[in-house]
């Protein structure tokens, strides 16, 4: 199996470690009996790596900065603050490129109807 990804002199160097990684992963669940994993790995998590994609969740309790806390990574304003609870977000966005991630959805909290 592969070891750690440990000083990778890139970010490509790095994502090719952890398809070392994944793609081991898989082999050994594939041997373990676990086929819907090793499926999972190569038919899920391997493309999302190829296309940069993952899911960031940010959860807490009402008030506790969250928005502020994605503001803050995204380097802009863009969902609302304020001393009230105020949203329930969904972003989606390349993992390198922070200014070019879009939130995708904006539920205000007690919402039913579908995001803004």
């Amino acid at each position: 199996m592969s070891g750690p990804v440990v000083g990778a002199a890139s970010a490509d160097d790095r994502k090719l470690a952890i398809r070392g990684v994944l793609s081991d992963l898989a082999a050994a669940a594939e041997a373990a009996g676990l086929p819907f994993v090793a499926r999972d790995i190569r038919e899920t998590r391997l493309p999302k790596l190829d296309e940069e994609r993952f899911s960031v969740v940010v959860l807490g309790e009402f008030n506790h900065g969250k928005s502020t806390f994605i503001n803050a990574l995204l380097g802009a304003p863009v969902l609302p603050t304020g001393i009230t609870p105020t949203s329930v977000a969904v972003a989606r966005g390349p993992w390198a490129m922070w200014t070019r991630m879009a939130v995708v959805g904006v539920m205000p909290v007690g919402s039913t109807g579908a995001p803004r």
